[in-house]
């Protein structure tokens, strides 16, 4: 049962590639046949030493063309082939894992949902790309050589290890070129592995402030510039390719040219000589690519169970349609909790915990270190699912709003750490949403930013990575609380804000949470006994037991 489903499952696997599946088939067979074919004219080229025909001449010089035209034809579909199943994994995966919540990504099985995008399923694509679409032009090719063999009946081998050697040393100057682009291959391979693991970094920004769209992007661009260096990879191939075979073919033809001077004393007839040692350098061929056919198949269906494996672990809970909510309740508590239970395994954070949040004031979150501050606010923005109870929103059940209008619309989360994102400061700010320059300079002013914006080279245009080194850990800071705040939403969370502030700055940023409090309702976690004096509802968390 085991080996029919995966059968059916390398059948599923492969049905989009269907019909370059069959001629890639056809080419195989048409190659065969062709090699088969090649010999005869050998022969023929042979026995007419001193009088050969033009058509023989031309009938020989067309198979060969034809032959290798349709190798490196064959080659490049069968990577193709490889390339694009790679690419489709990729996009499929990195896909869900963009909609998979929080709580099911942890440090524990980030590096394995790392390594399967970047090993398992490049794995797969160098499995199918090596022999696995060989298998009918080996069989051609292997039935017709040993039925030829027979015919001629002769038993001479051809000493061609110098034509080895020349292979060899022409297989080692190619793969400089091909060290180039595999060289190219590998950065943007690693290119994409950072890519994932800044996603895993900056996943609670990612998510808080729905970049999902965006991320999708990069993905798609990433996964599209893999794809078209890995087509590059098979060009090059595939001329390395006939390239070794051009010279193995030239190779036997001068072995068998320099072998007519036993011919000439009748020891032997030199066309069947020159018949048998290619078909005998055939036969080595079709059994390579059997064993190697084996070896790919069980090297795609290993890979295959660890990326199956990692990709039912994930989920498509973000990925839900948003729904209308109509009964919009108007009431002093934007937020309320009510009976929540929550734990992480074993560990209770919340037991039937309940708590009010309200509109348009400044409600402070205070407790011990970690008692579920942070938790709580992500509750709040469904980064992490209840296990009992229910949270409201507006008289809304907080599973009634799709997670992308959650945190664009009513949320806007400004974390405990600085976290950079995009290449400019500009990007990390606005986070690719378009706002009036006027608006941008007002809040740099108020958020006492205007000195350090204009210390650099390029203002907000600065290249973040240039600038990460230069600026204070209050800079940071600030430039966090601005991109929280420039997007207008409904409800402003911040946790520890005024962490790494000065007097100064803290008292400013209080001054201004005051301020916006009148038209959005402000959530504040801080340990400051500073923030007590501008909250308007005080939330203490205590300890289970306390």
């Amino acid at each position: 049962m085991k080996k029919i489903f995966n059968a059916y499952y390398m059948a599923y696997f492969l049905k989009k590639y269907v019909y370059r599946i069959i001629l890639v088939s056809l080419l195989g067979t048409i190659v065969s046949i062709l090699m088969l074919y090649q010999p005869k004219y050998i022969g023929e080229i042979l026995n007419q030493y001193y009088n050969i025909s033009g058509r023989t001449i031309l009938y020989f010089l067309g198979l060969t063309i034809s032959l290798f035209v349709a190798s490196s034809i064959k080659f490049y579909i069968s990577k193709s082939i490889a390339e694009g199943i790679a690419l489709d994994l990729r996009e499929k995966f990195f896909g869900k894992l963009l909609y998979t919540s929080v709580e099911k990504i942890s440090e524990k099985n980030s590096g394995e949902i790392i390594s399967t995008l970047s090993n398992d399923i490049n794995v797969i694509r160098d499995a199918i790309g090596a022999d696995f679409f060989d298998i009918f032009e080996g069989v051609v090719l292997f039935c017709g050589s040993i039925y030829f063999l027979i015919m001629i009946n002769y038993k001479l081998f051809i000493y061609t290890a110098l034509l080895f050697v020349v292979i060899i040393v022409f297989s080692f100057m190619s793969s400089v070129v091909l060290k180039k682009v595999i060289s190219q291959q590998q950065r943007i391979l690693a290119e994409y592995v950072s890519f994932i693991e800044k996603f895993f970094q900056k996943i609670i920004i990612i998510k808080s402030f729905w970049l999902i769209d965006k991320l999708k992007k990069n993905s798609e661009r990433l996964s599209s510039e893999i794809y078209k260096v890995g087509l590059k990879n098979a060009k090059v191939r595939s001329i390395i390719m006939t390239m070794n075979s051009l010279i193995f073919q030239i190779g036997i033809i001068v072995v068998v040219l320099l072998a007519g001077l036993d011919v000439n004393n009748g020891d032997m007839k030199l066309s069947d000589l020159a018949q048998f040692v290619i078909y005998a350098t055939f036969l080595t061929t079709p059994i390579s690519i059997i064993a190697n056919t084996v070896v790919s198949i069980n090297v795609i269906l290993a890979a295959r169970e660890r990326i199956l494996n990692v990709y039912n672990k994930l989920d498509y809970y973000e990925k839900r349609k948003e729904l209308a909510v109509t009964n919009v309740l108007e009431s002093e508590n934007i937020i309320e909790v009510n009976d929540v239970s929550f734990s992480y395994g074993e560990n209770t954070i919340f037991d039937k915990y309940s708590i009010a949040f309200k509109k348009n004031k400044i409600n402070l979150i205070v407790g011990e270190s970690g008692v579920g501050k942070t938790t709580l606010v992500r509750l709040l923005m469904n980064l992490y699912r209840v296990n009992n109870g229910r949270i409201l929103i507006k008289g809304n059940n907080i599973y009634e709003y799709s997670p992308k209008y959650l945190r664009t619309k009513i949320f806007s989360y400004v974390p405990q750490e600085s976290i950079e994102w995009g290449d400019s400061i500009y990007d990390s700010i606005t986070l690719g949403e378009e706002y009036e320059s006027s608006y941008i300079e007002e809040l740099v002013n108020k958020l006492n930013l205007t000195k350090c914006i204009n210390s650099l080279d390029d203002g907000l245009n600065t290249k973040i990575g240039t600038v990460m080194a230069r600026l204070s850990s209050g800079e940071l800071q600030r430039l966090s609380i601005l991109r929280g705040i420039i997007r207008k939403s409904e409800i402003l969370i911040l946790d520890e804000p005024t962490a790494n502030l000065d007097k100064e700055n803290e008292l400013l940023i209080n001054n201004l949470l005051n301020k916006i409090k009148n038209n959005r309702t402000i959530i504040l976690i801080s340990h400051k006994e500073v923030s007590r004096g501008i909250a308007d509802n005080i939330i203490e968390l205590k300890r289970k037991g306390d």
